[in-house]
This record gives C-alpha cells, sequence and structure tokens, in this order.
C-alpha cells in the first residue's frame, strides 16, 4: 500500500512540476511577446525621419504615366517612359539628408563615357527638360545653373563632385554621379540632389 502511496504520490508531484513548467514556459513566451513588441513600438517611436516619408517629385499632370512606390519610411522609386523612348528613375532616400537621385536612360546622346565635360552639358539639357514637371523641394533651376557655372569655371571637370548651390543655410548640392554605356547606342546618367542636414 505503501508502495502504491509513493508511485501516486510521485506521479502527482511529476504532473504538477509538469504543468508548472509549462504554465512558466507559456507564461514567460507571453512575457518575451509584450517585451518584443513593446521593443518593435519603440523602435518605431524612436525612428523619427527628418525628411518624413518620400512622396512624389514629378508633377503627374506633367508625365500622367509616372508610377510612384514607396520602398520603406525613407526609400521610394519613381518612374516615367517618356515618348520618346527615355526613361526617368528617380530614387528618393535619406533620413538626416533629403536626397533624390535621377537616372535618365537614353538612345539619344552618344559620346565616350570618358568625356565627362559632353555628359555634364547632356545633364544640364535633361534636368533642364524635366524642370516643368518637378514639384519636390529639390531646386533643379539653381542646381542647373550650379552645374552651368562650375563647367564654366573648372578647366577639369569631374565625377562625383558635390556641387553647392542655393542660398540657404542648410546645404544643397548637386553631383553627377555616373555615367555608363548600357548598349551599343543607350546610355545611362545618374545625378544626385541632396539637401541637408536637416
Amino acid at each position: 500500500m505503501n508502495k502504491v502511496l509513493i508511485i501516486i504520490l510521485t506521479c502527482v508531484l511529476a504532473a504538477c512540476s509538469s504543468t508548472n513548467k509549462k504554465d512558466v514556459a507559456i507564461e514567460q513566451a507571453s512575457i518575451d511577446s509584450v517585451e518584443i513588441a513593446v521593443e518593435a513600438h519603440q523602435a518605431e517611436k524612436d525612428f523619427d525621419c527628418i525628411r518624413g516619408e518620400p512622396e512624389p517629385s514629378l508633377d503627374s499632370v506633367v508625365f500622367p504615366n509616372s508610377h510612384f512606390q514607396l520602398i520603406d519610411k525613407t526609400t521610394a522609386i519613381e518612374m516615367v517612359v517618356l515618348d520618346n523612348g527615355d526613361r526617368i528613375a528617380v530614387r528618393h532616400e535619406g533620413c538626416e539628408y533629403f536626397v533624390q537621385t535621377y537616372r535618365f536612360e537614353s538612345s539619344r546622346f552618344q559620346a565616350d563615357i570618358t568625356d565627362i565635360l559632353f555628359w555634364h552639358k547632356i545633364t544640364v539639357k535633361l534636368l533642364s527638360e524635366l524642370e516643368q514637371a518637378n514639384i519636390s523641394p529639390i531646386d533643379i533651376k539653381a542646381g542647373l545653373s550650379a552645374l552651368a557655372n562650375y563647367m564654366d569655371v573648372n578647366t577639369e571637370i569631374n565625377l562625383e563632385e558635390e556641387i553647392e548651390f542655393g542660398e540657404s543655410e542648410i546645404r544643397q548640392f548637386v553631383s553627377l554621379d555616373k555615367i555608363e554605356q548600357l548598349d551599343k547606342d543607350r546610355f545611362a546618367i545618374e545625378v544626385i540632389f541632396a539637401i541637408g542636414p536637416l
């Protein structure tokens, strides 16, 4: 009888212990889930991007076939295909800085990609064609003037040169960042406009 009682008591204690372990595990999992949710909420709350969420920079009245897509809270892509076959992609990014990278793909102009002066002039032409559609805080007209002035006063023209413009207290610059040949007669130019730190 005593042996049976000991066996039953052992089983009851084991079951209680097992139940307690399960309860503790469930309780711990609940605590962990709450902590993760609180951390995620805190991270979202702490994410205070000065720039704010990107918005379209091209007027849809001028470019009715433009397409704008948010990638995340600080990044977006805007695309338009022109009637002449040119493509324009605008990459929006930045938080402390307001940055827009304009990528032009065209077969209207051909030259060696090392002829930086030629491509600077083409960049000014392409941006001037885009100026009327600009609805972003970027002052494309002032950037165009800065690019033109840079070509006038410098004998050596370089890529990735940050050319400052505007009279704001906040720094603004434009930079012809990349030139690439996509195929036999199609080329791409990337030009960056930035404002900041905000």
